[in-house]
């Protein structure tokens, strides 16, 4: 046997389909899968069986006269029929064949090849239970799926996807997702797409917003995958992030500003500070820095109490960030001492910016249920740029040094001094 025939044989033994191979009824090769169909002893030949015995008696008039019609050419294609076969043990069991006409070893004969019904329905019906579960997977599934074409259009949403646009999922369904997303995002989005299509990218990912029906804006991370197929379809899961997003917000705001005022805390102004001399490096504005004291604070706290002496630093806060330009920093530097850096002022407007904070402390804070006024005052240092290093430590150093002398002058010129 040559070696293209050894495999021709090889391939039909190892067929995942029933073959039978038949002159006259009787069954003159069968090959693995069609052994175990028929429950045929492995150590016998097929030829043992009687003629027709593989068939019920009920089938065989009509498997004979199928046969006759193909051995004589009266049917020259292939014929496909559901029919019952008989085992060797004598059970009946449904087929569906595909029966023709071949040569084989020199001489023609009937060629079966038949699958079993019942593990075809079995089959069907398995995939058929499989897709259900998938459909009820991806509706019921806790993170928020979609289906989209080629262009972004939703194909289907499950009900987590549609609370999370704040839609029905029947609603979303045949709307642009891109949509969904807040406009500012939406090309980034699409960018992604268009690499998943092109296959730039098998998959892609990152944090977007969605804006609800509501405006209610909800920031996501947002997965995609392109399905194998065509035409290109995606998948794409969504998991709120908001809330995650919220706290690192909050705990990124707690290090960066002081819990009592709301004011940036020293870490914030140090950068603010460092930004500001780097940019006149470069030759840019030149930069401010105030340094402020309140006076008398251990005072007020001995006297009035710690509860009153945070609300004149809140106060005093409050104040400071109202007389200030929106891009000027004042921050918290602990304890009653406060600092403010202003970029573009010359030394003149610099004393106005001074000038103008001393009097917007300068006004009593009303206390205790009759509003008793309490005198407050800050000693103010400052420090410019065009006086003092370009230097983050020097222009700080300047400016505090400058509050001490304030300070020292006001409590010698005070009566009594």
């Amino acid at each position: 046997m040559r070696a293209d025939e050894t495999l021709l044989a090889a391939l039909v033994e190892q067929s995942p389909e029933a073959m039978l191979v038949v002159r006259s009824g009787r069954v003159v090769f069968a090959n693995t899968c069609a052994r175990r169909l028929l429950a045929l002893d492995p150590e016998s030949p097929p030829e043992a069986l009687e003629r027709w015995a593989w068939a019920p008696e009920s089938e065989r008039e009509v498997l004979a006269n199928r046969h006759a019609r193909l051995m004589s050419g009266s049917d020259m294609d292939p014929v496909l029929a559901d029919d019952i076969l008989l085992t060797a043990t004598g059970e009946e069991f449904e087929v569906e064949t595909l029966t023709t006409v071949a040569e084989v070893g020199g001489e023609p004969a009937v060629v079966v090849l038949a699958r079993n019904v019942a593990m075809r329905t079995a089959s069907r019906e398995a995939m058929s239970a499989s897709h259900d579960r998938f459909a009820e997977a991806f509706r019921l599934a806790p993170v928020g799926m979609l289906l989209l074409d080629a262009s972004g259009r939703i194909l289907d949403a499950n009900v987590t996807a549609g609370r999370l646009a704040g839609l029905n999922p029947e609603d979303a369904i045949g709307r642009p997702s891109l949509e969904l997303l807040h406009p500012e995002d939406r090309s980034l989005v699409r960018s992604w797409l268009d690499s998943l299509v092109n296959g730039g990218a098998q998959a892609v990912s990152g944090e977007r917003r969605i804006v609800r029906s509501d405006n209610q804006v909800t920031w996501v991370q947002i997965s995609m995958a392109l399905l194998p197929g065509s035409p290109p379809t995606f998948v794409g899961h969504l998991i709120d992030v908001t809330e995650r997003r919220e706290t690192e917000a909050r705990l990124a705001h707690a290090a960066l500003h002081d819990a009592l005022t709301g004011l940036p805390n020293r870490v914030l102004l140090f950068d603010r500070l460092s930004q500001a001399v780097r940019a006149a490096l470069r030759g840019g504005p030149g930069v401010t820095v105030l340094y402020l004291d309140l006076d008398h604070f251990k005072t007020i706290n001995d006297t009035h109490g710690h509860a009153t002496g945070d609300r004149i630093l809140r106060v005093a806060a409050d104040r400071l960030a109202r007389v200030l330009r929106p891009a000027d920093t004042v921050a918290r530097l602990g304890g009653d001492e406060f600092a403010i850096v202003a970029e573009g002022l010359p030394v003149e407007a610099a004393n106005d910016l001074a000038a103008r904070v001393a009097h917007a402390l300068a006004e009593p804070v009303p206390l205790g249920p009759d509003e008793t006024p309490l005198p407050i005052s800050m000693s103010i240092g400052i420090a410019h740029s065009s006086l003092v290093p370009l230097d983050v430590d020097a222009l700080l150093t300047a400016a505090d040094a400058d509050m001490y002398r304030v300070k020292q002058q006001t409590q010698r010129s005070r009566p009594g001094a």
